[in-house]
């Protein structure tokens, strides 16, 4: 079973196998969306390890997960997610969730000179 998380960057998502999921290094990205649980490591574990020391330490996080539970979302809003959404998703809201996330919306159009 391959472990990935998508990157948002650009204005489009990126699959990312989660062994390159950038913790380290010097490229950070619009925003990331984690899911709950994953095999082998867990999603918290992932979201402290991206706030604790990387460059995307401050870039937003929307926990995605099956794991309705006010505990769990708790404590992902705890480590440091942003938002927090319960499966299933519909594709619209995670869009939504992301242009507010990361200002998308907001963000004025770029002019060529």
């Amino acid at each position: 079973m391959r472990r990935t998380s998508w990157t948002w960057r650009g204005g489009w998502a990126h699959e990312t196998p989660c062994v390159n999921l950038r913790l380290t290094g010097n490229c950070a990205d619009d925003a990331i969306v984690l899911e709950l649980p994953m095999p082998g490591i867990g999603g918290i574990q992932v979201l402290e390890g991206i706030r604790a020391a990387s460059p995307n330490a401050t870039t937003p996080v929307i926990v995605v997960s099956v794991l309705s539970g006010p505990d769990t979302k708790n404590r992902c809003i705890a480590g440091g997610a942003n938002a927090y959404v319960v499966k299933p998703v519909e594709r619209k809201s995670l869009a939504a969730t992301l242009k507010a996330q990361t200002g998308a919306g907001n963000k004025p159009k770029s002019t060529r000179t």
